[in-house]
Order: C-alpha cells, then sequence, then structure tokens
C-alpha cells in the first residue's frame, strides 16, 4: 500500500464542489482523513475539532487519530464520496487513494510543503530510534553506505519505500545525507530542488556537521521554495533534531522566545547586540592596525572563522544563553563607495533571537583616526553609535508587551470586519495578506508609520468549516499571535495571544 503521502496531491478539485446526489443515501465506509497545513487552532484540544466534524451532515463518526508535522489526522465514518466530504468540511480536496482522503484549506505552498514535512518527520523519529553510537566510538558505525540509494535507506529504516512517492513530491525530490565522523553523525533529511537550510544554532552542541553549515547557511528567504528540511545530532552525548528550512522554523518557535531574560533580569537579545559592539569594535581595530588589508583579507565566515587574524579575542565567551560564537555570519558585501562595510548576522530571520546589522569600517577608521589621532595599535574601538542596525535588539521589555497590545486590538479590529463582511461577501476575498492594499480596503483597516506591525505582519486565512484565522508578527519580533473564529456563528474557536 502507497504511503500517506501519495495521497496530498495537487488535484484541482475546490471546496467549491458538491457531493453527488444520493451520495448520504450510500454505504457507510472508514476512511483516514488528512487535514495538511490547517490552523493549529484546531490541535488544542484535538477531539474537539473531532466532534465538530462528526456533527457534520453524511459523517456518522469521527474520532482523532493524532497531530504531527502540520498534518491533522482523523479517523471518519461517512456515507459521502470524496469531493462530498471535502466539500462539508469547506476544504478542499488534495488527493485520495484507498480508505485515506487528503484535504486542505487552500493549495498554498504551506500545505504542499506540509506533505514532504510529515514524510520527514517519519524518517528522522526511525534514525533517532537506531541505538546511540558508544561514547569512545567503538563498535559504532555509519547507518548508511554513501552509494545507497533512498530505497535502501528507508528500508533500513523499516519503513515502506512508498512513503515519498507523492503527488507534490517524489521520492527523487528526497534526499537522507549522513555526516559520519567515527564516534557519531549528522543527519540531513530533505526535499526539494537544492538545500537551502538555515543556519542551524542549538546551545547544546556548538560545531557544525556540515560545511554549509559551518558556512553559513541560507540567509535569503524564498517564500516559493519546495525545499523542506531538517537536520539531527547522533552521538552518545546528545540527540537533536530541528528544522532547517525557514517555514518549519517559524512552526516551531513559541510565543514570547525573543522577551526570554537573563538570571538578572535582563533581555537575552542584549547579550547578542554587547556581541555585535564587540566584533565590530575588533574588525574596525584590526583595520586601523592593518589599513592595507582588503575586503577579501578580513575575517569573514562562521563562528570561529570570525577570529582569524585577530590578536584580541577578548570577546570570546561561553555559557551564555541564547547566543556564542557559532550564531554568527560575519560577510562584507560590496558597496558603491568601495568602503570596507561588515555585515554580521545572528541566527536566522525565522529565529526568535535574530539580529542584523552593518558598520562602515572605512569610516569608523577615519573617525577613529580624527579623535586618538596617534594611536595606531587598538586592540578594539568603540563604535556602538555607528552600527546600523536593519533588525535591532528592543530595549526594554515593554516594548514586547505593548506589541501584544496593538496585535490583539488589530487583530479584534480585524476579526469585526470579517463578521460584518462575510454574510453579503466570499470568505477567500476576505483572505490574504494586509500589504495587498485593495483586502486592507475591503476590510476597512488603515495604517500609519507609528504602527508597530506593519500591513504585512497580518495574514489572513481561510479554514475548515468556514472558520478563518488571523496571524499577526513573527518570532524575531517577538512571535506570531493568532485568533481562530467562525464569522457565521460570532465563535472563537482558539485563540493564541
Amino acid at each position: 500500500m502507497r504511503a500517506v503521502f501519495s495521497l496530498l496531491c495537487a488535484v484541482s478539485l475546490l471546496a467549491a464542489v458538491q457531493a453527488p446526489a444520493g451520495a448520504q443515501d450510500a454505504a457507510a465506509r472508514e476512511v483516514t482523513v488528512l487535514l495538511a497545513g490547517v490552523s493549529r487552532g484546531y490541535v488544542r484540544p484535538l477531539w474537539r475539532t473531532a466532534l465538530r466534524v462528526q456533527g457534520l451532515p453524511g459523517i456518522e463518526k469521527a474520532s482523532a487519530v493524532g497531530a504531527q508535522a502540520d498534518v491533522i489526522t482523523l479517523r471518519v465514518t461517512t456515507t459521502l464520496d470524496n469531493a462530498g466530504l471535502a466539500s462539508v468540511l469547506q476544504g478542499t480536496l488534495t488527493g485520495a487513494e484507498g480508505d485515506r482522503v487528503a484535504i486542505a484549506t487552500s493549495l498554498d505552498q504551506r500545505s504542499r510543503r506540509a506533505e514532504a514535512r510529515w514524510a520527514i518527520t517519519r524518517i528522522m523519529e526511525r534514525i533517532n530510534a537506531q541505538p546511540k553510537p558508544s561514547w569512545n566510538g567503538r563498535e559504532a558505525e555509519a547507518l548508511f553506505a554513501n552509494s545507497e540509494t533512498i530505497q535502501k535507506k528507508l528500508a533500513k529504516l523499516g519503513l515502506e519505500p512508498g512513503l515519498l512517492e507523492g503527488m507534490h513530491y517524489k521520492t527523487k525530490d528526497y534526499h537522507i545525507d549522513e555526516n559520519w565522523y567515527g564516534s557519531g553523525g549528522s543527519y540531513r533529511v530533505w526535499a526539494g530542488d537544492k538545500w537551502q537550510g538555515v543556519p542551524i544554532f542549538d546551545e547544546n552542541y556548538w560545531w557544525g556537521g556540515f560545511e554549509e553549515e559551518e558556512s553559513g547557511g541560507s540567509f535569503e528567504i524564498d517564500p516559493e521554495s519546495n525545499f523542506v528540511g531538517a537536520q539531527l545530532m547522533r552521538n552518545y552525548w546528545y540527540s537533536g533534531t530541528q528544522w532547517a528550512d525557514y517555514e518549519g522554523a517559524v512552526l516551531g518557535s513559541h510565543l514570547g522566545e525573543r522577551a526570554k531574560t537573563t538570571f538578572d533580569g535582563g533581555l537575552v537579545v542584549h547579550i547578542g547586540r554587547s556581541w555585535y559592539h564587540d566584533i565590530f569594535g575588533a574588525m574596525v581595530a584590526l583595520s586601523v592596525r592593518e589599513p592595507k588589508r582588503t575586503r577579501d583579507e578580513m575575517p569573514k565566515g562562521r563562528g570561529w572563522n570570525i577570529m582569524a587574524g585577530l590578536e584580541e579575542r577578548g570577546f570570546e565567551r561561553w555559557g551564555e544563553p541564547g547566543y556564542n560564537l557559532q550564531a554568527f555570519l560575519l560577510e562584507w558585501p560590496e558597496n558603491a563607495d568601495d568602503h570596507l562595510v561588515a555585515r554580521l548576522r545572528a541566527h536566522h530571520p525565522g529565529h526568535a533571537l535574530y539580529l542584523d546589522a552593518e558598520i562602515d569600517v572605512t569610516e569608523a577608521v577615519a573617525a577613529f583616526k580624527k579623535e586618538k589621532g596617534a594611536e595606531k595599535d587598538p586592540k578594539t574601538v568603540d563604535v556602538k553609535d555607528r552600527i546600523k542596525w536593519h533588525h535591532a535588539a528592543e530595549e526594554s521589555a515593554e516594548v514586547f508587551s505593548q506589541r501584544r497590545q496593538e496585535a490583539i486590538r488589530r487583530i479584534g479590529e480585524i476579526q469585526a470586519a470579517i463578521t460584518k463582511l462575510a454574510a453579503t461577501t466570499p470568505l477567500h476575498e476576505l483572505c490574504g495578506v494586509l500589504s495587498d492594499e485593495a483586502l486592507a480596503g475591503r476590510l476597512g483597516v488603515a495604517f500609519t508609520d507609528s504602527d508597530l506591525y506593519g500591513p504585512g505582519q497580518f495574514v489572513i486565512r481561510q479554514q475548515l468549516f468556514g472558520d478563518v484565522e488571523v496571524a499577526c508578527g513573527e518570532p524575531k519580533n517577538g512571535g506570531t499571535r493568532w485568533l481562530l473564529f467562525n464569522p457565521k456563528s460570532g465563535e472563537v474557536i482558539r485563540s493564541y495571544q
């Protein structure tokens, strides 16, 4: 039997398709229903979602099986055919095989990627379940041979080859990469045209297992990319899995992570900011001492590569929360003035503790010489006022409270507008991103420069049962807040604010 993800196919059967005449008079059948990319408001509690499904026409019974990797699984007894089942749920039929039916709220990229995310999760679970290598490397060996096909790798993990034969993703799109180093290994399981993983940071494991990670990973996020991937470390001391694609990182983030504080009450992002002062200060000092160094000769890259060529390493730190040297990527982009400009980024744009800034080293050196005159051998330079922040640390925890209040107010405003308009306007015309001026105009929502959240931060998605989800924010500005509600009944299904 083919696996679950052969169900999530790109068949263009829209939710408007109605069950054929007499479908509810047919004999009842039991099917597994897979709901891909739907609101997380349906997950907690999942039994309540099952009860809502059970109350729909043509459905005799529904029970919750589970929720994993952006896919909810239900077991349903129904007299409806597949198209009728999708119609009554007010979703889109995306595939069917045997007694399994896949339904999404739309055919957007998140719903498509959910197919691969579920399959990758299954593989990572099996890898993680393998016996851990011994601490000294004895009796330890790699799980896979380099020449093995992915089908053979699946067989070693006890998984059916059909697991990867989906409709959005095929077996040829999947990869299981192993980097074995004698007493343990790093694993990347991914699908898509090419590896586009964000840099992975883990406070429990400082060393990258793949060359691409050590050189930085991908910071340029492509929202239309079909890349989905995860990474796992496996050795005697440590084993852990993290999503390496931007969407996975965002879905796995928790509200309030950016507002984390240290034991003395300071914000953790302030620790990251102090790293910027130290690293940029060291780069300016290096340029003062060695003015002939070119862009290509300056320290660059991730982690310990930043230390290359530095005499002063006083900014090395150990055991601080949220950041260590491995979290940073230093680059020297070209610019119109041909100045030495350093750009430093911490983590990646989907990470709660993301920071991004640059400094014009050429200008900073000139200012230092003007102020200090004959001093030619500084170990560091105070550059706090010369840093140009693209994504800065918040000044205080009060900022997060202000954002929360604004998000709740604005989400409530959008909820009221949709509830009022839904009686006369199709729901799909009320959904989208509020950077769409026509949509913002239909909803009567206006923004000003003083708002803490811009229009692009508000995403409205049509859901099952005629529900709507309004979401605001992302991990790097405090987390994603959302509200799932039904415009027709006015009921709030669940909120995360």
